[in-house]
């Protein structure tokens, strides 16, 4: 697999993120977490979120005629100050 410019860079970025943040989750690494169901679920609540407000939508690949800005997703597990799971975040 050959990575262009903008791949290599958000992966440098995500690592460098990731060091800072124990917390943070990777796609890869939520994709293949016992809590998945509940991850995903944080994922879909993001993307109605920002459906709601106007600032997202879903269009195929064929029909943009502009440049596609690239994104990453992150998962963060937030807990409290005892380690329970408070919440789930996308």
């Amino acid at each position: 697999m050959c990575l262009d410019a903008d791949d290599y860079f958000h992966s440098i970025l995500l690592a460098a993120k990731k060091k800072l943040d124990p917390d943070l989750i990777t796609f890869d690494e939520a994709m293949n977490n016992e809590d998945r169901d509940l991850l995903v679920a944080a994922a879909e609540l993001e993307l109605s979120e920002l459906e709601a407000h106007g600032v997202w939508v879903a269009v195929a690949k064929a029909f943009v005629k502009e440049q596609i800005v690239p994104y990453t997703w992150f998962f963060l597990v937030k807990c409290g100050p005892d380690g329970t799971i408070k919440r789930r975040k996308a």
